[in-house]
């Protein structure tokens, strides 16, 4: 029986705890009274990573995608004119200068949907890439409580397609 194992109290920095956790493989947790309440694994610290990193990627993946597709089938001129008006100082060269809801309006028109000739509806997609936006927005603004199962799937299943 190894007697060399690090015990943190219940209430240490995360960051200090992570270093400790990943140098030594896991720790036992001391809660109230010195009692031993858990123990933590670099398993454990790598699936919690895991979750709170996946929305990002997604998320990355399919800007990454909506911004080849709209770069490929729009010049310049046609993203300036989906700016935000209150935005009018905005110079926008490539998709990359767009926010995620210039893409949506890009889209919603029709004209500019027929230049993509995708065989897609577009209200549907337009609707679907809305609520992605929602699911963004919340996560680059932190919001613990918008990143459940239903917005994971939202997120692999757009970025899937």
């Amino acid at each position: 029986m190894d007697r060399d194992v690090h015990v943190l109290r219940a209430d240490t920095h995360l960051f200090e705890a992570v270093q400790i956790i990943s140098s030594r493989d896991f720790v036992l947790v001391e809660g109230v009274g010195k009692k031993i309440t858990g123990l933590v694994t670099t398993a454990d610290i790598s699936d919690h990573f895991y979750d709170l990193s996946r929305p990002f990627l997604l998320i990355s993946q399919i800007e990454g995608h909506l911004r080849g597709i709209i770069d490929a089938s729009f010049e310049p001129a046609a993203l300036q004119a989906v700016c935000d008006p209150d935005d009018s100082g905005r110079k926008v060269e490539s998709a990359a200068d767009l926010t995620f809801g210039a893409y949506l309006r890009l889209l919603q028109s029709e004209a500019n949907w027929s230049k993509l000739n995708f065989k897609l509806d577009r209200k549907v997609f337009v609707g679907a890439l809305d609520s992605v936006r929602r699911v963004r927005n919340a996560v680059m603004h932190f919001d613990p409580d918008a990143v459940d199962a239903e917005a994971v799937q939202l997120l692999v299943d757009t970025s899937r397609f």
